[in-house]
């Protein structure tokens, strides 16, 4: 007796487990050309260079952020240095899909301050004819900000660690042989 309303308790919650889901799609309304480009922070085409996805054991969902990395090659509107670093999900969370190596025009948004990209604000697999959107020509992006700080960090540390070896030499006398 026990046994059967234990699976029916089963049966029943895993029923109404299923009834409470709800399907969740994307629904890109249908924009324009010019409305993409109106909506964008920033418009620029480039070379997606890497794909930082979170990690299999760690990742919660499929709204999981995922940094992309972009050699910039032409910037359309706004600012973009010529490494440009954009946010997504994966495609499931309606997040655009980039494959490293491939040349892309994307139109991401500024949230905070990062640039997000997703699959309903018009990314296209290679050039665009910049008239079609209402932009004008394209121009060269912006010089990445000097590494300064890393170059300062390693030399940093490069120049502690020679001290430590002079000072531990210091310290300890010569060993002499006998």
């Amino acid at each position: 007796m026990l046994y059967r309303l234990v699976l029916i308790a089963t049966i029943v919650g895993v029923v109404l487990g299923l009834m409470s889901l709800r399907a969740w799609a994307c629904s890109c309304a249908g924009t324009t050309k010019t409305g993409y480009a109106e909506a964008a922070a920033v418009v620029f085409t480039g070379t997606v260079t890497s794909v930082d996805r979170p990690l299999l054991l760690v990742r919660t969902s499929s709204v999981d952020p995922i940094q992309v990395e972009f050699r910039v090659d032409a910037v359309y509107k706004g600012e973009a240095t010529r490494t440009t670093w954009v946010t997504t999900t994966s495609g499931a969370g309606c997040g655009s899909t980039y494959a490293i190596g491939r040349f892309y025009t994307v139109f991401p948004r500024r949230v905070g301050d990062r640039l997000d990209a997703d699959v309903c604000w018009g990314d296209v697999e290679g050039a665009i004819d910049p008239q079609s959107y209402s932009l004008g020509a394209g121009y060269p992006p912006a010089s990445d900000p000097p590494q300064t700080l890393r170059m300062l960090i390693v030399a940093g540390t490069i120049l502690a660690t020679f001290a430590f070896i002079a000072l531990e030499r210091l310290r300890k006398p010569p060993v002499t042989g006998r």
